[in-house]
């Protein structure tokens, strides 16, 4: 029964939503790379819209990661669709287009105390945009607070993200985010990457099939991933107990 109901899920589209230089993109290539190389049949599709000088998204990043393998296949019982919005003030017309048909929301906030205002600005503008439809369908998040490297005292950690959000006056929108809230960093999770594959024996990390061998997954990674993983595992539960 419950793999009937599995097969009238469609493919799923989850946003990743934050101000801009937050991480957004970064966060998903890391995540895109990881997946990559433990497992390159989980990855469907990757495909940026940047500009060509910057190098920023101007209008979104999408990445296509399967979840959940069928029973006695190689396949997957779900496709889930990120994309990720451009930060950028001006772009907020691109950011309405994007925002069309989700099914989910990972919020990422910037840590740096400096930018503290930029993630109210956009939080609200989230609010302006979707509120409605957040509250109506209970559109469920999970918020991933990038740039944990940064030294104590410039950032916020995610036990600011409450404060965060009364701030920002959405706390309305998302009543509960216990066990929803995830802290790292893209900058160190790449770095620590680069650092196993310069420094570590290909033959000791990689399988028989040339995948990265999970337990060699640089620790750093797993806020990034998990941050997904919770908010795929809360869209799926919210389908099957609408069906």
């Amino acid at each position: 029964m419950l793999i009937h109901k599995y097969r009238t899920i469609r493919s799923l589209k989850i946003c990743y939503w934050g101000p801009s230089m937050s991480g957004k993109t970064f966060t998903v290539t890391a995540i895109k790379v990881m997946k990559s190389l433990e497992n390159p049949k989980s990855v469907f599709d990757f495909v940026t819209v940047a500009d060509q000088e910057t190098g920023r998204t101007v209008f979104f990043d999408q990445a296509v990661f399967g979840f959940g393998n069928k029973p006695e296949t190689n396949e997957f019982l779900f496709k889930i669709h990120v994309f990720t919005t451009a930060g950028q003030k001006r772009l907020k017309e691109t950011r309405k287009v994007v925002l069309q048909g989700i099914r989910g929301l990972v919020l990422v906030v910037d840590a740096d105390l400096d930018n503290w205002e930029q993630n109210i600005w956009s939080l609200r503008e989230l609010k302006e945009l979707k509120g409605n439809d957040i509250k109506e369908q209970k559109i469920p998040c999970t918020v991933f607070v990038n740039k944990q490297d940064l030294p104590w005292g410039r950032k916020i950690s995610h036990r600011h993200v409450e404060q965060l959000f009364k701030a920002a006056e959405v706390s309305d929108l998302f009543p509960e985010l216990k066990g929803c809230v995830f802290g790292g960093s893209c900058q160190q999770a790449r770095d620590d990457l680069e650092h196993l594959l310069r420094t570590t024996p290909r033959d000791l990390i990689l399988n028989s099939k040339g995948q990265l061998k999970r337990e060699f997954r640089p620790k750093s990674f797993n806020p990034l991933i998990k941050s997904l993983e919770n908010i795929v595992k809360q869209v799926i539960k919210k389908q099957l107990l609408e069906k």
